[in-house]
């Protein structure tokens, strides 16, 4: 047994844009690690489930800024990976989403994972369906 693991995390977002149920995937790319990612792994540990640690996504833009809560984690034994999805209604906002945060709203809204630098539109027709997928390595 190691007496010492290294722990690697990547994470991916998918956002699927959904207007009157016909759905169009607008972004597929990798996120940064946030500074509370650490922080959040070890807190978590003595917790029964990780989803606890992390349960909100937070888009920021020109509209300001809104956190909607994660709707369903789907984990991948094969992978060791997690998704966390959340959905943005039509009535949450309309603009340009150009920041958005992985957090954990109980431990103050600390960072998990982030993208930034995005100009993704929303208009109030439409939702934003935001997948976050973590995986896990261990070397």
């Amino acid at each position: 047994m190691k007496d010492n693991l290294k722990i690697g995390i990547e994470g991916n977002i998918t956002i699927t844009k959904i207007v009157k149920k016909v759905k169009e995937i607008i972004f597929d790319d990798h996120n940064t690690l946030g500074p509370d990612a650490a922080e959040i792994i070890v807190r978590s540990l003595s917790q029964v489930d990780f989803a606890k640690a992390v349960d909100g996504i937070k888009v920021s833009g020109v509209f300001g800024s809104l956190t909607s809560t994660i709707t369903s984690i789907v984990y991948n034994a094969t992978e060791n990976s997690m998704t966390f999805r959340a959905l943005f209604y039509e009535f949450d906002f309309s603009g340009t989403v150009t920041d958005m945060e992985l957090v954990s709203t109980t431990l103050s809204n600390k960072i998990m994972a982030s993208k930034t630098a995005l100009s993704i539109s929303k208009d109030g027709g439409s939702r934003l369906q935001i997948d976050w997928k973590l995986t896990v390595t261990l070397c």
